[in-house]
């Protein structure tokens, strides 16, 4: 029965109610009252009527109220459960069945370096050498690394479909005089189809869970932290997990050639060649893992071919490179990681050695031999504090091409606290060391302090 029917009903039974009693009290009043006492009476009683009607018709107003205010309660619980996403955090676009996700974090970074100065990033491959003019004691904010992400999610049947945008602000800056503007770069671009996988982000080669956490941006030596265009197969089964991809390839060497690795023809020549680099097919990586308790091991290999075309050369030489990397947990929440590979042909795998995967002579490419791999321990003083340290080594076995101003060994260690003061927030400091040796035995070293304020969003 709907609230105006119940009005209705109790308005109807309330006068007739009026009139019952009216009657009823006239009924009552001794026959010796005067006419105009029985009239006060009356009117006493149907004002006592009226004002009980009132209060009636009051209270259902305020039963009508909460019962449309229940209603909408419900129709706007209704509508925030059917904007949540599938995603932790996301929500449904509406008139579709896709979740969207923003997320990413802001950082600012401080950096002062104790001896000469080493830039934006720790990079070891070209920090300064003993006896090199430099700059001693920089110090610098910077925020480049703060990153957006977008993350979108459709199902589609038995799959989902995935898609990830990132950026960082690492594409070129401006000035600091007065706007320390910085451009977006791309780090990731890319969706996921069940197994399937195509677009941009990390090489199948990198084993993410055992890189140890750190605040300065650079790359560590011996890392594989190579991100590029390609496509890839990953099949889950239990605690095992096969990948296999085609990665976008580049020829990188070094040798007798200008520092651009340009070759230019003659002048009036029609046939120069302005790139020695020429890749013709995708890099193959394959990787497989297994999750134990105590944590992962991984195995992968990769396979790629390197070509050098100019004027008077067309060469090509295979690379090849095996690696291992996992984790191991104790005391509850530490975990030590690890990533080691080795091979011929791979430094652009080695994160800091891109240009010395081969040897060029302008004639003839040779495969140049090459290792590298970091550790990493990760112990937790409180559920809000923890500290890493990470210690990463590369070295590259040059043949007589190789200009004796090329590395022949990086080393970076890394030592940092980082608290979470409030959820979202950290801060942190860091301690690095850097160090790298040429072929002619020139050797260099610095040393850096980076305080670090991050917010997760």
């Amino acid at each position: 029965m709907s609230i105006n029917e119940t009005r209705e009903i109790a308005m109807r039974k309330g006068t007739g109610l009026l009139a019952l009693m009216a009657v009823g009290g006239a009924l009552a009043l001794p026959g010796a009252a005067s006419a105009e006492t029985q009239m006060d009476a009356m009117q006493r009683q149907i004002e006592e009527l009226q004002r009980q009607l009132l209060d009636l018709k009051a209270k259902q107003a305020q039963t009508e109220q909460r019962q449309v205010e229940t209603e909408k309660r419900q129709e706007t619980a209704l509508t925030e459960d059917d904007l949540k996403g599938t995603m932790p955090g996301s929500i449904r676009i509406p008139g579709t069945n896709t979740s969207l996700k923003i997320g990413g974090y802001v950082k600012l970074d401080g950096i002062y370096d104790l001896g000469p100065s080493m830039g934006g990033t720790v990079t070891a491959d070209s920090m300064p050498l003993d006896g090199d003019r430099r700059r001693e004691g920089a110090f610098g904010y910077n925020v480049r690394q703060t990153r957006l992400n977008v993350t979108t999610e459709t199902p589609f049947e038995d799959i989902k479909v995935r898609s990830v945008l990132e950026f960082d602000f690492y594409g070129g800056g401006g000035n600091e005089a007065n706007v320390n503007s910085a451009t977006p770069r791309l780090r990731h671009a890319y969706v996921t189809a069940g197994p399937f996988l195509v677009g941009q982000t990390w090489s199948t080669a990198y084993d993410l869970a055992a890189a140890g956490e750190k605040l300065d941006f650079g790359g560590l030596p011996g890392e594989q932290a190579v991100r590029q265009p390609q496509v890839r197969y990953t099949s889950v089964s239990g605690p095992d997990t096969f990948a296999i991809a085609l990665e976008n390839p580049e020829s990188d060497f070094i040798g007798n050639v200008p520092a651009n690795n340009s070759v230019t023809a003659a002048a009036g020549s029609a046939s120069g060649i302005a790139d020695p680099n020429f890749d013709q097919v995708p890099d193959l990586v394959i990787r497989y893992a297994h999750k134990f308790d105590w944590g992962h091991l991984a195995v992968l290999g990769i396979g790629r071919q390197i070509t050098a075309e100019t004027v008077t050369a067309d060469e090509s030489v295979f690379g090849y490179g095996l690696g291992l990397s996992g984790t191991v947990k104790f005391f509850e929440k530490d975990v030590f990681g690890f990533q080691v590979l080795g091979g011929e042909g791979i430094n652009r795998y080695l994160n800091l050695a891109y240009r010395q995967s081969a040897s060029f002579d302008g004639s003839s490419l040779e495969a140049l031999t090459s290792w590298g791999g970091n550790v990493s321990v990760k112990h937790y003083w409180a559920d809000t504090m923890r500290s890493t340290l990470i210690f990463a080594y590369q070295r590259i076995d040059n043949n007589d091409v190789v200009p004796l101003t090329a590395n022949k060994e990086l080393m970076t260690f890394h030592a940092n606290f980082i608290a979470t003061v409030v959820p979202s927030l950290d801060v942190g400091l860091e301690y690095i060391h850097a160090h790298r040796e040429t072929e002619a035995g020139a050797e260099g070293s610095a040393d850096r302090l980076q305080a670090s304020v991050i917010y997760n969003f």
